[in-house]
């Protein structure tokens, strides 16, 4: 994957374009970024308001986004067809292939509710391990504390597992599940 410079640092909205809360949450700004700046891009809020930035390379939630799914976008994988039931609303999915495995991509787009999901894969009732990637709107909003944490996503592993599998999507998260 290439991304330019532009895409990957700077570019910085400030508070003009879609910074609405509806978009950003608790913050003010915006930015199309992958990694931060710091504090030196002229075009970000500054000042004693201002959000802490986090070092320069720190991670914007676009940036964990493109982390959890370089789990899944592999070359030699395949895309599969999932298929939701229930809250087709608040939660998408995307699968693929994983190295004799199965990746699945879960999205829960509500603010403030947990969505409960069940997984079953094709000719397959049981997986020798489960793994679970998420990040959500709590680890995010670490980034509005008094001091600032710019916190990566937490990963689970559920072990051997019977399927179907029942999990629950937390608010506002993406989820990487790698069954094997």
């Amino acid at each position: 994957m290439r991304l330019t410079w532009w895409i990957g640092y700077g570019n910085c909205n400030g508070q003009a374009g879609n910074v609405s809360s509806s978009v950003y949450g608790w913050q003010n700004f915006g930015a199309y970024n992958v990694f931060s700046d710091g504090p030196n891009d002229p075009t970000c809020p500054t000042g004693s308001t201002a959000p802490d930035w986090g070092p320069i390379g720190t991670m914007s939630p676009t940036g964990r986004a493109f982390q959890l799914f370089s789990q899944v976008a592999v070359n030699g994988e395949f895309v599969l067809t999932p298929t939701v039931t229930g809250d087709t609303t608040d939660v998408v999915a995307y699968a693929a292939t994983h190295s004799g495995g199965t990746a699945l991509v879960l999205f829960n787009r509500n603010e403030t509710t947990s969505e409960t999901v069940s997984i079953s894969l094709s000719a397959q009732t049981t997986a020798s391990t489960v793994t679970v990637e998420t990040y959500n709107k709590a680890l995010y909003d670490e980034t509005d504390a008094t001091t600032p944490v710019w916190a990566a996503p937490t990963t689970t592993s559920l072990g051997a597992q019977s399927l179907p599998l029942t999990l629950t999507l937390t608010p506002w998260s993406m989820n990487v599940v790698i069954i094997h």
